[in-house]
C-alpha cells in the first residue's frame, strides 16, 4: 500500500509522478497522467540520444574516430526536448515567472493579471503558429533535409508547431478557463 501524499507538501507535476507510479501497478493511470508520462518518456529518449550522439563525437575526435552527423541528430534532438518541455511546463503551470507585483495584489486581481497574462501568451503563440505553418506550406514540397545525414525536417516542423499549439491550447484553458488550484 502506498503512503499518502500530501497535495500541499508536493510541487505541481510532481504528484502526477507519484500517481503514475502508483497507477503503472494496477494499470490505471488517468489519460491526462498516461500523456504526460508519454510526453516525458520522449523528451527523456531525445535528451539520452543527444547526449549520446555528442559524448560520441567528443570521444571520436580524442581517440581518431569521426561520429558524422553527430551535431545534425543533437540539433534534432533539441526540437523533440523543447517541444516536450514547453508542453511540461506549460500544462504544469511552472514557466519561469517573477511574482514581485502579483504578491503585492489583491487575490481577485492577481486572477485577472495572470488570466491576462496567459491571454497575451496565447496570442504570441498564435502569431508564431502561423509563421511556422507559413515556412512549412513554403518549403512542403522542397524536400527539405539535413545537410550531412539528410534527415527530412517536415515532421520536425510539424512537432514543433504541434506543440506550440498545444501550448496555445493550454493559455487559452488559463485565460478563459475556470480557476485552477
Amino acid at each position: 500500500m502506498a503512503p499518502e501524499i500530501d497535495p500541499q507538501a508536493v510541487p505541481p507535476g510532481m504528484l502526477d509522478d507519484a500517481a503514475i507510479i502508483e497507477a503503472g501497478e494496477s494499470g490505471t493511470a488517468p489519460p491526462q497522467q498516461r500523456w504526460r508520462h508519454t510526453i516525458v518518456l520522449i523528451g527523456a529518449a531525445s535528451l539520452i540520444l543527444a547526449m549520446l550522439a555528442d559524448g560520441l563525437s567528443v570521444l571520436g575526435r580524442h581517440t581518431g574516430f569521426a561520429v558524422t552527423g553527430s551535431l545534425e541528430i543533437v540539433q534534432i534532438c533539441i526540437v523533440v526536448i523543447s517541444a516536450s518541455s514547453m508542453l511540461l511546463a506549460t500544462a504544469d503551470r511552472t514557466h519561469a515567472a517573477v511574482h514581485m507585483l502579483g504578491q503585492r495584489l489583491t487575490p481577485e486581481a492577481h486572477r485577472k493579471m495572470q488570466r491576462f497574462a496567459a491571454l497575451v501568451a496565447a496570442i504570441v503563440l498564435a502569431v508564431l503558429i502561423v509563421g511556422s505553418l507559413k515556412v512549412s506550406a513554403d518549403l512542403w514540397h522542397t524536400a527539405e533535409r539535413t545537410e550531412v545525414l539528410g534527415m527530412p525536417l517536415r515532421g520536425f516542423r510539424l512537432l514543433q508547431t504541434g506543440a506550440l499549439a498545444g501550448m496555445l491550447l493550454l493559455f487559452l484553458a488559463t485565460a478563459f478557463g475556470p480557476d485552477r488550484k
